[in-house]
């Protein structure tokens, strides 16, 4: 049986109840809209309303991304094959929207994106598939409570990117959209969005000019989640805000298929000149039967999930008037035992696969792929801790240089190999290794308003990897403008 028609059940039910939820929220709030809370994608208290409009109306724009990347030992530190590569990455988007009324519009952006290599092996240079980045249809009303309706390919952001961000991650930061639905709406300081997004392992939902096959996914998913936020600027005696959100979940393979239910809250609050802020999230579920299965029968079938993440940081955004700002911080993403039978304790990153900690480190991680239930690669976080500091001074108004220093540790010990039993390969060791990372930040305004960054990140593994493993480096120097 393929995926669709449980996919279907599935979202068709959650959908009913987040609305009937919806539904209610508006229903009680009886003040005016801007006494409500401000939508955790837009920033704003519902979708882009402005009353001196005029309609019917048209906007087009373009932007340009130019980076150089250059790294080393960063996709097995060192182990063959791990080549140099050195490669310029030029990325154009072309936009226009179209206002039907002042709550009726479409959106659509294109995207193509060129690799030129300087030192690969194995890489060619070429034009990328050109395809829609965003197409969307958008309703809000005006009156009344707010109510938002948006359709198609759309970004998703929430909080700040740890569940709910990218939702194609291997083509790295060229897109991050979602194909599906958001309905939002908001009573005075609480905000709440339904969503639902379909992702496919290939593109098969809008045209593409050429290269059909690029891989998003190593599988086809079905995301749904109901988040909801509360906010309140005046609070005493600090302002605060606080999430909830509930997340379903699908991975399907032709031969695996994982169910991942995931519950969360998250906060911010300021206290002077400070912030402080925290994520905690258990998730549950029905894993595939563990990639140990070779090594021991006992461990044959599916597993129950039971897994959590969460993450802790205080920044001073200034001292003594000082242009300084200071953070430090805690990321705990569990791990899998491999020794307890049809459970799998492995964090799943829901939609949070992009490199929220590490441009670096994302590409090390697909050496854990073997281990992990559905074979996932690139930038699939979990079995980490890493407490944090960081350091960002601006000197001058539009120059700041940054710098952090995390402590990487594994959750469990895992061994890399599956055919090799768990009870019989020694224990291996959690020390990740040291990650240090150092970004310079600029932006002015010439004919057309620039900005850039040049980042350097350098990791020194540590005793969870093999031994002989050797320093990655990591370069990027950043270009881009837009009109």
């Amino acid at each position: 049986m393929t995926m669709l028609p449980t996919s279907l059940v599935s979202s068709r039910r959650f959908l009913l109840a987040g609305l009937l939820v919806l539904a209610t929220a508006t229903a009680v709030g009886g003040q005016s809209l801007l006494d409500s809370a401000p939508n955790p994608i837009t920033k704003t208290w519902a979708f882009d309303i402005d009353p001196d409009r005029k309609v019917p109306q048209h906007n087009f724009g373009a932007s340009l991304r130019l980076r150089y990347v250059d790294f080393q030992n960063v996709i097995a530190l060192g182990a063959e094959p791990d080549p140099h590569r050195r490669f310029f990455r030029v990325r154009t988007r072309l936009w226009g929207e179209r206002w039907f009324t002042q709550g009726w519009r479409l959106f659509a952006q294109i995207n193509d994106e060129s690799r030129s290599y300087l030192k690969c092996d194995d890489c060619e240079s070429e034009l990328d598939e050109i395809i829609f980045e965003n197409l969307f249809f958008e309703f809000t009303n005006q009156k009344g409570n707010p109510l938002g309706l948006r359709v198609g390919r759309q970004d998703l952001f929430y909080g700040d990117g740890f569940v709910i961000c990218d939702g194609t991650p291997l083509d790295g930061s060229r897109t991050s959209y979602v194909n599906g639905v958001l309905l939002t709406t908001a009573i005075p300081s609480w905000s709440f969005d339904l969503f639902a997004a379909w992702n496919r392992e290939e593109d098969e939902w809008l045209p593409r000019i050429n290269n059909r096959y690029t891989t998003l996914l190593e599988y086809d998913e079905f995301v749904g989640g109901l988040y909801v936020r509360g906010f309140n600027p005046e609070a005493r005696p600090k302002p605060y805000t606080i999430d909830y959100y509930y997340i379903f979940k699908q991975e399907e393979t032709s031969e695996r298929h994982a169910s991942i239910n995931t519950f969360g809250t998250r906060f911010v609050l300021a206290l002077g000149p400070a912030d402080i802020s925290g994520e905690l999230a258990y998730q549950g579920g029905k894993a595939p039967e563990s990639r140990f299965v070779i090594a021991s029968p006992d461990l044959a079938g599916s597993q129950d999930i039971s897994a959590h993440g969460g993450q802790a940081k205080v920044v001073l955004r200034s001292l003594g008037g000082l242009p300084l700002r200071l953070d430090a911080g805690y990321v705990h993403l569990s791990g899998d035992d491999p020794l307890t039978r049809n459970k799998f304790e492995g964090w799943n990153p829901v939609m949070g696969r992009w490199p929220k900690w590490s441009e670096l480190y994302i590409y090390t991680l697909a050496m854990a792929a073997d281990v992990q239930p559905m074979g996932q690669g690139v930038a699939y976080w979990q079995n980490f801790k890493a407490p944090h500091i960081g350091v960002a001074v601006s000197p001058y108004p539009d120059i700041t240089f940054e710098a952090r220093h995390m402590w990487m540790r594994a959750d469990t010990s895992v061994p890399f190999d599956p055919r090799v039993s768990p009870e019989t390969e020694a224990e291996r060791p959690k020390d990740r290794g040291n990650l240090l990372t150092v970004k310079v930040s600029w932006r002015a305004n010439l004919a057309l308003p620039v900005t850039g960054h040049i980042l350097y990140e350098r990791f020194d593994p540590g005793g969870y990897y093999d031994s002989g493993m050797e320093t990655a480096h990591f370069l990027r120097f950043e270009l881009s403008t837009s009109l």
